[in-house]
């Protein structure tokens, strides 16, 4: 009985860790896998609104600590030691995906070592949308409007 239920966990083991990309051991990707959205198992399968400038703050060789501190965790769950983090992100897009909001999965691929090597990114609302948005900040535009209040100083 016990090993019957040993063989099990095994199995379930090993299958959920062939759900994921193949990745080698320098964190390159051989074949790039995303999971289903309803598999979100984090923030009530929503995802989440990143911080923009957290986002440019990742670099590769950072820590999976590290990434946690900037991004959170991951909203899938992929199991244990795993070699890559996926996220479902929202951004504020007016004009642009549902309600003006467009959606994008993340994926963090780490080395054999857990330091993160290889970053992707996939639109999923709209499916044609760039990922992720306003990624230049540059490219945001403030609008400064003229007054005529005198400024007391």
């Amino acid at each position: 009985m016990k090993l019957t239920m040993l063989v099990s966990v095994v199995v379930i083991l090993v299958l959920a860790g062939c759900s994921g990309s193949t990745i080698k051991s320098d964190g390159t990707v051989t074949e790039l896998r995303w999971p289903d959205l309803s598999s979100a198992a984090f923030d009530k399968n929503r995802g989440t609104f990143p911080n923009i400038e957290n986002l440019l703050n990742i670099r590769s060789a950072m820590t999976k600590d590290q990434l946690y501190k900037l991004i959170g965790y991951p909203q899938f769950y992929e199991g244990f030691h795993v070699r890559e983090w996926n996220y479902l992100f929202h951004f504020n897009t007016p004009s642009q995906g549902t309600d003006g909001i467009t959606t994008c999965q993340y994926k963090v691929v780490f080395d054999n070592k857990a330091y993160a090597r290889s970053f992707f990114w996939r639109a999923v609302d709209p499916v044609d949308a760039v990922c992720p948005p306003n990624k230049d900040p540059g490219a945001i535009i403030r609008e400064i409007k003229q007054t005529e209040a005198l400024i007391r100083q």
